[in-house]
């Protein structure tokens, strides 16, 4: 019984994706949308800035490149050393099968 409507659930939800005419009547997709109407175009005008200027004084420029690399070691450790997440959920899967009595 739980085969036969499995089966005609994944027939009904995958029909949209076919050719096969749609059991409950579907969408209507006709809209009344004049086809050759008029393009209204505006006129805007566009402000340029004024010149730029030739040369830009910096007297005292300062660049500090320094990075905290401890930082990017550190996450780097944790994720190698963590498991990947499908294998915590099931780490955590088994734990509470075992919790209530049930051996996987």
């Amino acid at each position: 019984m739980l085969k036969r409507f499995s089966i005609v659930l994944i027939l009904l939800l995958t029909t949209s994706c076919s050719g096969l005419p749609n059991l409950f009547g579907g969408t209507n997709v006709a809209a009344n949308v004049p086809v050759a109407k008029e393009v209204e175009q505006s006129v805007v005008k566009v402000v340029r800035p004024q010149t730029r200027p030739e040369s830009i004084n910096a007297e005292n420029v300062e660049i500090n490149n320094i990075q905290e690399n401890w930082l990017l070691w550190l996450v780097a450790l944790i994720g190698w050393i963590l498991p990947s997440p499908s294998e915590m959920v099931r780490n955590t899967s088994h734990f509470i099968l075992r919790l209530f009595g049930r051996d996987v």
